[in-house]
């Protein structure tokens, strides 16, 4: 029996993976699913390093961050919710730090974005720097070191009081320590661990707040040991310490230090649904049907979503829609080098359109709309491709591009 048959029918998603950069002309694909365009290359100059991610304002507007070669981190911004954007512009980076990997975002509890990044050169490798809007939507406070000696990306989640908190492995002992605010949007408490079992891979956490207020970290086990979570007793409170939730039968985990490995979103019913690449290229999933309840047996959505030619793999991404709940995610897929998606509805992977490189950020509009991003062949450039109505995969606005630093 497979995962499909195991899911509430309204639930919807995939996963997505990194293909080799191939130069291909424009191309206009049509299958059912609207009028999907291939992203033509451009002429070679900044280009952009990361998965992007994206985030919405406290008024709505999204806003998308990557990392581009010149280390810096970049921005750019709906001017109106669902508009226009206001074009790429830089945040920079601190003297002698290099910005690489996909910045973890989150909103303060009034409003004010913030973004995590992790320095990938000398003097200060593998610190976790933040910057913050000063006001929602307004200016940047500049960039702030959070400390260093880190194996990956933070991840980030909010507490049930507003109170950010990151997570991230350290280099020392393969544990998961966490740093959190002392109150909403202030100072921040110092770096504790939260243990390790002793059998992590080496690999990016996920943070997710439960439907209860309670925060929820997952870190991924070494060769076919599964997945491990950590739960707050209580919301904002102590830890229960780490448990096994298992893995996809004889598979293991694929993992990765310098973006999002693991997936997390809610389910309809208030439960937490896990995504990830196994190391079979076939998308696994887990899920529950409460806040911190008994976990399903895993299941595949099958698919063909690591690239054994090349070693690369990129990461499940979760895009939820606001007026329904449900869970989209989208995939790169190996056969055609196309963007796809599975749902429920049509138990069969269907197409986005190709020649993407990877690194998919999913934002949600203010009117439910969702709105994917991916990086274009060139690297580059940055694509955008909207649903034309809110909660319908049927009908997307085609690909067009987001322009380059």
């Amino acid at each position: 029996m497979t995962m499909l048959r195991r899911f509430p029918k309204r639930l919807r998603f995939a996963i997505p993976i990194l293909i080799a950069v191939i130069a291909v002309p424009m191309l206009v694909v049509t299958n059912g699913f609207g009028r999907f365009s291939t992203p033509r290359a451009k002429a070679a100059g900044t280009l952009f390093v990361s998965t992007p991610s994206a985030i919405r304002n406290a008024d709505r507007r999204l806003e998308l961050f990557a990392a581009g070669t010149d280390h810096a981190l970049w921005h750019n911004f709906q001017t109106s919710p669902g508009g226009s954007w206001s074009g790429w512009g830089s945040l920079g980076a601190p003297a002698g730090v290099a910005f690489t990997t996909q910045p973890a975002v989150a909103l303060n509890s009034d409003g004010r974005i913030q973004v995590f990044e992790t320095s990938t050169r000398n003097p200060n490798p593998n610190d976790i720097w933040t910057n913050a809007q000063v006001t929602p939507g307004g200016g940047w406070s500049g960039w702030a070191s959070l400390g260093g000696g880190w194996l990956t990306i933070p991840a980030v989640a909010n507490n049930a009081d507003g109170r950010l908190e990151i997570f991230a492995q350290s280099s020392n002992d393969l544990a998961v320590w966490h740093n959190f605010q002392l109150s909403p949007g202030g100072s921040w408490s110092g770096w504790s661990s939260l243990g390790t079992t002793g059998q992590f891979a080496i690999g990016t956490a996920a943070a997710f707040r439960n439907s209860d207020g309670r925060v929820e970290v997952f870190e991924a086990g070494a060769g076919s040991t599964g997945m491990w979570q950590d739960l707050q007793t209580s919301p904002g409170g102590a830890w229960s310490g780490w448990s096994a939730i298992g893995g996809p039968p004889a598979v293991g985990i694929m993992t990765g230090t310098t973006e999002s490995d693991i997936a997390v979103g809610f389910i309809p019913d208030g439960g937490l649904l896990i995504n990830v690449t196994g190391s079979d290229g076939q998308d696994w999933s887990i899920f529950n049907n409460s806040s911190g309840g008994a976990w399903s047996a895993w299941g595949s959505w099958g698919g063909s979503l690591r690239n054994f030619t090349n070693g690369a793999t990129d990461f499940p991404v979760f895009g939820l829609t606001t007026s329904n709940g449900w869970v989209d995610t989208f995939a790169h897929y190996v056969a055609d080098d196309a963007l796809r998606f599975i749902s429920s509805p049509w138990p069969t992977w269907a197409s986005l359109g190709g020649g993407l490189i990877g690194g998919i950020a999913v934002g949600t509009n203010a009117d439910g709309r969702l709105q994917v991003f991916v990086v274009g062949l060139d690297g580059q450039t940055i694509f955008q491709n909207t649903e034309t109505i809110a909660n319908n995969l049927n009908s997307w606005s085609g690909f067009s591009s987001l322009g380059a630093p």
